[in-house]
């Protein structure tokens, strides 16, 4: 991934749980598909987090030793105590860069090999490698024509690095072309459940990701944020389950993450987080639903829409942004709108029927819409 351009300094308490493909049961084994009967009130409160065998945890990459004679902390090896004097060569120098991997997980190592055409060892000159992002060398040869590094990063990055030969007052002699490290996250993804539940019945959650994420250190985790408690772990495979039921009236939030194991909300190592879903478990059938633009340049109309006239009801229609405000309410009629202007990174929304309330879920609720994500375009200069 070499670029030509030449820049160079700079992650159950009441809850029925179905396991989904590549996820880890209580005893450490693979998942069945079947389907289980949910467990009495009783029997729920005695249930830990599904349980995974020490022996199932996947490993944290460990760093590779370094090669004799590179220096990684930032100085510059000796010469030779042999060399007479140093040779300044007649020709031009040229180095070279270039990587084992170049998409990884973060947390993995990929190894930077940095090739000069002449050996450094009788001449003023070193082989080095610099780390645009942390502004730092990751490795200094006082000999021979290659001189290797090792790198990682905890979190989702993309990195630029290149190579040079300099002497120890930095006088540069060549450089290469910057090689680009990208540590990828999962890209996972919670998929809409159904929002609006009689009380008794199953909402699946459902998440996807990009890549397999069998080969990372990592896994994806299905958290009901509400009561903290995690629903689901799966550590191989692009999807993963978990069917939650609630047996009073209720509204639960949920959340998907890709980060190290953990059995309570937030767990380790968060790398990424989806946006909230939120379930309602009510009675009365009611529904409403969400509409927004995908994108805009300024602002968007936002729309929620109710099954039933609020106005005889002590219920109101009201739109959330999942940052934590209320952009409307309206207390009576079947339909909501507002004007609202989105986040460049995108803004989540959702409406709910419910009592008014500015806190985000609302207490009882009697429906919640999907998620609407509207995000706000910058336009070109």
């Amino acid at each position: 991934m070499l670029r030509t351009d030449s820049r160079f300094i700079a992650l159950l308490v009441t809850s029925t749980i179905a396991l989904g493909a590549g996820c880890m049961t209580e005893d450490g084994g693979p998942a069945d598909d079947s389907s289980a009967a949910a467990p009495s009130s009783e029997a729920q409160q005695e249930l830990a987090a599904p349980a995974i065998a020490v022996g199932e945890r996947k490993a944290m990459p460990v760093r590779p030793a370094d090669r004799a004679g590179v220096a990684t902390d930032g100085t510059l090896p000796p010469k030779p105590a042999s060399v007479a004097g140093h040779i300044t060569p007649a020709v031009s120098w040229t180095v070279h860069l270039n990587a084992s991997t170049g998409s990884l997980w973060p947390s993995q190592y990929t190894t930077l090999t940095a090739t000069a055409n002449m050996d450094v060892g009788p001449t003023p000159y070193y082989i080095r490698i610099w780390d645009g992002q942390a502004g730092v060398f990751l490795a200094s040869c006082a000999t021979g024509t290659t001189c290797v590094g090792t790198v990682t990063r905890p979190i989702v990055d993309y990195t630029s690095f290149t190579a040079l030969v300099e002497d120890s007052a930095g006088y540069l002699q060549s450089t290469s072309l910057e090689y680009d490290i990208e540590w990828h996250g999962s890209g996972v993804q919670l998929t809409d459940p159904a929002t609006t539940v009689a009380i008794g019945g199953n909402s699946t959650l459902t998440t996807t990701t990009t890549y397999d994420i069998g080969s990372s250190p990592f896994y994806v985790e299905i958290f009901d944020v509400t009561t903290a408690t995690v629903l689901q772990i799966c550590g191989a495979g692009t999807t993963c389950t978990a069917t939650v039921s609630q047996a009073a009236a209720a509204t639960h939030e949920y959340k998907a993450v890709f980060s190290g194991y953990g059995t309570s909300y937030p767990p380790p190592n968060v790398l990424e987080t989806t946006a909230s879903h939120y379930v309602t478990w009510a009675s009365a059938g009611d529904s409403i639903s969400l509409s927004a633009p995908a994108t805009t340049f300024s602002t968007v109309t936002v729309t929620a829409t109710s099954s039933i006239d609020v106005g005889p009801t002590p219920y109101y229609i009201q739109i959330y942004d999942e940052a934590g405000t209320r952009i409307a309410s309206c207390g009576a009629g079947t339909t909501c709108s507002t004007s609202f202007t989105p986040a460049t990174s995108g803004s989540h929304l959702v409406a709910f029927i419910a009592p008014s309330s500015t806190a985000l879920p609302p207490a009882g609720a009697q429906a919640a819409s999907h998620i609407v994500t509207t995000t706000r375009l910058v336009e070109p200069h």
